[in-house]
């Protein structure tokens, strides 16, 4: 699976994507709960938005009650300040630099966006894995995408710290090793990694699917 996050607040879309959220908070905000008191929106929750390519039209998709990993583009020391009682109105918006690089993960991005630029034929991938061929797209496709999908452009792998580096040693050269080498040893199907394990058992407590 290869996800890759960049600072679109600064865009058309990401200030309509903004400016939703503020509007929907601000209406939950005045909603009084059914005993008459004020709501207390504190915590962290996380909206999903897709635009149509058909009219140009943003849709929210889902609210998630959890922490989103696009987490990884706001200043950390700033995401702290953020909790607390203050109500959403009266709280300064956190956002990502405007000179911050694009997040994605280095091995995804040697699988997914490399591997399929170096093999040319598309069967070949489809036997390595089904997942690839798409995966195989031309200069203009890849200049047409959001987010940009150029393979020259800089990224930064989010795991990657300069002063905690265990975290990327353990994740990319032990964890999914192991994993990988496990499905292939016990001959079961997989079709990402993710937080389950589909295979033709169901799911399993693996971390594969």
């Amino acid at each position: 699976m290869l996800m890759t996050y960049e600072n679109i607040t600064t865009s058309p879309i990401g200030q309509r994507a903004e400016k939703w959220t503020t509007d929907f908070l601000s209406r939950v905000q005045d909603d009084r709960t059914p005993s008459g008191s004020p709501r207390r929106l504190t915590g962290h929750f996380s909206f999903d938005f897709i635009i149509s390519t058909k009219n140009g039209e943003m849709y929210p998709l889902e609210c998630n009650a959890r922490v989103h990993t696009a987490t990884i583009l706001l200043p950390l020391d700033r995401i702290a300040s953020a909790y607390d009682s203050t109500p959403p109105s009266g709280k300064a918006i956190v956002r990502p630099p405007d000179s911050l690089a694009p997040r994605s993960w280095i091995y995804n991005d040697l699988i997914m966006r490399y591997l399929p630029q170096l093999i040319g034929s598309r069967t070949t991938l489809a036997k390595i894995h089904p997942c690839l061929p798409p995966c195989k797209l031309s200069v203009e496709q890849r200049k047409t995408l959001q987010p940009n999908e150029e393979l020259g452009k800089w990224r930064v792998d989010p795991t990657l710290v300069a002063d905690d580096w265990v975290p990327f040693l353990i994740l990319w050269h032990v964890w999914w090793p192991a994993l990988l080498v496990t499905r292939w040893w016990q001959g079961k199907k997989w079709t990402r990694v993710s937080a389950a394990v589909l295979d033709r058992d169901g799911v399993s407590s693996e971390r594969a699917d």
